[in-house]
């Protein structure tokens, strides 16, 4: 199914400041990738960003555990 675009986060760097917004609340320290885009708390918006931008970005930590699961957590401040 196509994104609609009017609501699609607009930048990539939007997307990842909500990420991390959701994540700092969330009550648990890691999320699995595939659920933490879709969490309800981020409803109405649809995500484009990739597991890949999230492991390149300093805000976030990607641990692959297993096959196909990759957890994501927030880097504590130094």
């Amino acid at each position: 199914m196509p994104i609609d675009p009017r609501l699609a986060a607009s930048s990539i760097d939007v997307q990842s400041w909500l990420l991390a917004a959701v994540l700092a609340v969330h009550s648990r320290e890691e999320v699995p990738f595939l659920d933490l885009i879709r969490l309800p708390e981020l409803f109405p918006f649809a995500f484009t960003l990739s597991l890949e931008h999230l492991r390149r970005h300093p805000w976030f930590a990607v641990q692959r555990q297993g096959a196909t699961l990759d957890m994501v957590r927030l880097v504590e401040a130094v």
